[in-house]
């Protein structure tokens, strides 16, 4: 069985390029910009073998509000989640602030913010508490 894998948001629409970097590292799901298409469409035609998924979103912007951060958690457990695959260890998101609905959407599906990244931040999965000791 695969371990737990660091998925990468990208939800600022001029990241480009810089998307090949986050491909090396896990998965990475892309907000729809011109400039992020034109490199995933790139990405696709290069990659080779076992490299790893780049999605674009379906849809092209979010509001930042804690339903809109839900329902990209909720995508992401869909395709990445322990039912799907590995599992989600932690999730980083480039082009976006830590904002209150944001940590609350993480909180909510079992991640805990960890570190404010300069674009950006990373929120890993908290392992379920173990049950008081009867």
């Amino acid at each position: 069985m695969s371990s737990p894998e660091t998925i990468t948001v990208v939800l600022d629409p001029e990241c480009g390029d810089g998307i090949f970097e986050f491909a090396q590292r896990g998965p990475v799901w892309v907000t729809h910009s011109h400039a992020n298409r034109a490199a995933v469409e790139k990405y696709w035609q290069t990659k080779r073998g076992e490299a790893n998924a780049v999605t674009i979103w379906s849809w092209a912007e979010m509001d930042g509000s804690e339903e809109s951060w839900l329902g990209i958690l909720e995508e992401l457990e869909r395709h990445h989640g322990e039912f799907a695959g590995p599992g989600i260890a932690a999730i980083e998101v480039v082009g976006a602030d830590l904002t209150a609905d944001a940590q609350a959407a993480l909180r909510e599906c079992g991640y805990e913010p960890a570190e404010i990244l300069p674009n950006g931040f990373r929120a890993i999965r908290m392992l379920p508490s173990a049950a008081p000791a009867a």
